[in-house]
């Protein structure tokens, strides 16, 4: 019983502290790639377009400013429950998400991790019985107030709706977020886990376009037509397409996209880690390393290859 209590104790004493270091590093995620999670919003449908990005930059803040206040132990008794049911609440938000099909994932990590819908579940589950534990030892002996426990709090919570707000507007002015959490990025080694095992995608020797298709997406249909010709031809990369569907589901994909190119299956969360949930979406791999990364339109330099290898 001493060992179990001796546990119990330390559990409640860390998970304040964990849980609030997850959601910091979590909002963290989100201000760094903002318009990965304006789009998951987006996605939702719970809020007109007007209202996506204000309600990005305030779920940064309150999820920055929380963070810090678990881990500074700011007025636990508030912010205890007040936790609690924001995991909660935003459990069953990504879950209804993912059930619906209007997400890929829960976009709790903003694809920086990815988990399916149960794990996120499991995930959330622990982060409540953490906070459960603490709240329910109560909170004698730890300091519930202190002017540099409300500055760095408040501080947090400013400082998260800024830099989601600044760096959204970095992104839009120059086409491209500051910082890419994706791994698909030009001069990285292609790993061949990013796909999950089994899919027999190397990509190491030779060249190789490696494209993110979606199953219901009317941009990609060029992108194959054109990726069809591709394929094969000499002088040309080879093709393979990713695209998230039920492995069951490929078949159908493949005759009536009209795809003459290999295409693996993979998980929706980890399409959207690869993609950030934009197709189609493409790399081009050579001898194993990313050389080009191209989002939603193929550059002239690749069109210009592809008419001079039509006329040779």
């Amino acid at each position: 019983m001493t060992v179990v209590r001796s546990l119990f104790a330390a559990a409640s004493g860390i998970g304040p502290l964990l849980v609030g270091a997850i959601l910091f590093l979590a909002g963290l995620a989100k201000a760094l790639e903002p318009q990965s999670f304006v789009r998951h919003l987006r996605r939702l449908r719970l809020l007109g377009e007007e209202k996506v990005l204000p309600a990005a930059i305030l779920l940064v803040a309150f999820q920055w400013g929380l963070g810090m206040a678990l881990m500074v132990r700011l007025w636990p008794a508030w912010v205890l429950p007040t936790a609690i049911l924001a995991l909660l609440a935003l459990a069953v938000l990504g879950y209804w998400g993912t059930a619906t099909g209007r997400t890929a994932d829960c976009g709790c990590y903003n694809g920086v991790l990815t988990f399916s819908p149960l794990q996120s579940l499991f995930l959330d589950a622990g982060y409540v019985t953490l906070l459960a534990l603490s709240w329910w030892r109560g909170t004698a002996g730890v300091p519930i107030s202190g002017p540099w426990r409300t500055a760095a709090v408040l501080l947090a919570t400013a400082g998260g709706g800024l830099a989601t707000y600044g760096l959204f507007r970095y992104s839009v002015q120059h086409r491209k977020p500051l910082i890419e959490l994706t791994p698909l990025k030009v001069g990285r080694r292609w790993n061949p886990r990013w796909l999950g095992k089994d899919l027999g995608l190397s990509a190491a020797g030779g060249e190789r376009i490696v494209a993110f298709l979606g199953a219901s997406c009317p941009h990609c249909k060029p992108w194959v037509k054109v990726l069809n010709v591709v394929h094969g031809r000499d002088g040309l990369p080879e093709v393979q397409g990713v695209v998230a569907l039920p492995v069951d589901r490929l078949p159908g994909y493949v005759d009536r996209a009209g795809v003459r190119f290999p295409v693996v299956a993979v998980k929706p969360w980890v399409a959207a880690r690869l993609s950030r949930g934009i197709t189609p979406t493409a790399v081009v791999v050579k001898d194993g390393t990313i050389q080009e990364k191209w989002v939603r339109a193929m550059p002239k330099t690749f069109t210009d290859r592809l008419r001079t290898s039509r006329s040779s």
